[in-house]
């Protein structure tokens, strides 16, 4: 039997990424949403640009470190564009898509992790750059 293709983007520069939830990230099978820009110019408008959007449900807080999802995202939407100006306006309207289904931005999505807090056993939060936290339940 042939093993289905793991899926990535085409080029190398990360160019844009917003991932959104519906639900706490940190609960296991909250829904998520990832949309990037990837390309193959590090710093030009006029290169070939791909617009990736993935979904998928997240496995939430393990072993103090923030899982991805269990099996691999569903592809929803996955097209090449020719210039920044086209691929940034269905980057905008697929998160508009997501935020109108009730997905989320998270503040600071690039360093979630889980730190007990000393006194409170049920406390665990999601800590960031900007030292916010979010209560996960």
């Amino acid at each position: 039997m042939e093993k289905e293709r793991k899926i990535y983007s085409r080029y190398v520069f990360n160019r844009g990424l917003q991932t959104l939830w519906k639900g706490a990230a940190g609960k296991t099978g909250s829904q998520f949403r990832s949309i990037a820009i990837t390309s193959d110019e590090f710093n030009s408008t006029r290169g070939i640009f791909q617009v990736l959007a993935l979904e998928g449900f997240g496995e939430g807080i393990q072993d103090g470190k923030f899982s991805g999802s269990k099996d691999d995202p569903k592809v929803l939407f996955d097209n090449v564009f020719r210039g920044l100006d086209e691929a940034g306006k269905k980057f905008d309207e697929l998160v508009a898509a997501a935020s109108a289904r009730h997905l989320r931005k998270l503040p600071s999505w690039t360093s979630l992790t889980s730190k007990k807090r000393p006194g409170n056993r049920k406390d665990n939060r999601l800590h960031g750059p900007n030292r916010s936290s979010f209560l996960l339940r």
